[in-house]
């Protein structure tokens, strides 16, 4: 049974903030023969080399366009956790019959598999030398977050994010993290209209990927804080103010089956109005996503009527930053809606 471990800052996010270290750095660091001035990843390399995240691949080559293997990612953050690579007390003992005690990776993997960053690509192998896909870097990375540091799970997604016509090919294991990723700006696209999932990891991809991932941590966001249940008597003024607008309905049989703030005045409810069951679809207002299924949808009472959210904020009753709010708030209400 392994010990779940308490959230820390990571060692290399506190040398960032005491010592006012550049994310990325861009004082001259590397002497790569093949890392050349200029180029999309020359600073990211600079900065993972640096700080002891990535290093060569031996006769003064990073190979930027080689592909990354799954040892090299536990290697990549275990080292921004702790600031340092892994040494001869490190626990190096694992349940892969891959994974051998001798190898320079062991104490890496043996750490991730301790702390559930890894999984294994079964109950006994681990596949090491096996290069990282898109989906499964970025499920390796979230994994991280979300167990080893004070990042939390917005659970919330970009306008972009719905223009990648392969996001349904993601496995179910990867969804929540890729697009945790995406939504970081972590993980961008291939293209405008795709996410690549299973298209592998380059070395100079994965140390783009891990300037931003480390400036994600050098900047959390604060989460908000939790509200106050609705008041009952407002309830109930919100159900006969919709039963009233709809012949049939009595206030009892109105569902309101979510709350997510008052906005100088303005009540942002979540109402079944009904509809199919398991339709889910998909709404952009002010730059966010509502994802909604089964004849739910968000809508904002304000002094006796009712207003779907785009009309509410075309009308300015509510602000962009009202709708942002609103939007990590039913995010992080209702369970994940693909």
């Amino acid at each position: 049974m392994k010990n779940k471990p308490q959230k820390a800052l990571a060692v290399l996010l506190v040398l960032i903030l005491l010592l006012g270290i550049a994310v990325p750095s861009v004082a001259a660091g590397h002497s790569f023969a093949d890392v050349p001035d200029g180029r999309w990843y020359t600073e990211a390399v600079q900065f993972v080399y640096e700080h002891n995240i990535m290093g060569g691949v031996g006769d003064n080559q990073f190979n930027p366009q080689g592909n990354l293997t799954r040892s090299a990612v536990t290697a990549l953050l275990f080292r921004v956790h702790h600031g340092r690579m892994a040494n001869a007390q490190d626990e190096r003992s694992n349940n892969f019959t891959d994974v051998g005690n001798a190898s320079w990776y062991a104490p890496y993997v043996a750490w991730a598999f301790n702390n559930d960053i890894v999984l294994g690509t079964s109950a006994t192998m681990f596949n090491p030398h096996g290069n990282i896909t898109r989906q499964e870097f970025a499920a390796m990375v979230y994994r991280y977050a979300m167990y080893m540091t004070d990042l939390y799970d917005e659970n919330m997604t970009l306008p972009q994010w719905l223009q990648f016509t392969d996001r349904w090919d993601i496995e179910a294991w990867a969804h929540s993290a890729l697009r945790w990723m995406n939504f970081h700006g972590i993980v961008t696209g291939s293209t405008a209209t795709t996410i690549n999932p299973t298209r592998r990891v380059t070395r100079a991809e994965a140390a783009i990927m891990m300037v931003r991932f480390v400036e994600r941590l050098a900047h959390p966001q604060t989460p908000l804080p939790p509200l106050a249940p609705l008041c009952p008597g407002l309830e109930m003024r919100i159900r006969e103010d919709f039963a009233a607008r709809r012949p049939g309905f009595t206030p009892e049989a109105v569902r309101i089956d979510g709350y997510f703030g008052t906005y100088n005045g303005k009540v942002a409810v979540m109402i079944c109005t009904g509809g199919a069951a398991g339709v889910v679809w998909e709404q952009e207002v002010a730059g966010f996503v509502f994802t909604y299924s089964d004849g739910r949808q968000i809508q904002i009472w304000y002094n006796g009527d009712f207003f779907f959210l785009p009309q509410a904020y075309e009308q300015g009753l509510i602000t962009a930053e009202d709708v942002g709010n609103i939007s990590y708030r039913y995010a992080n209400r209702f369970s994940r809606l693909y």
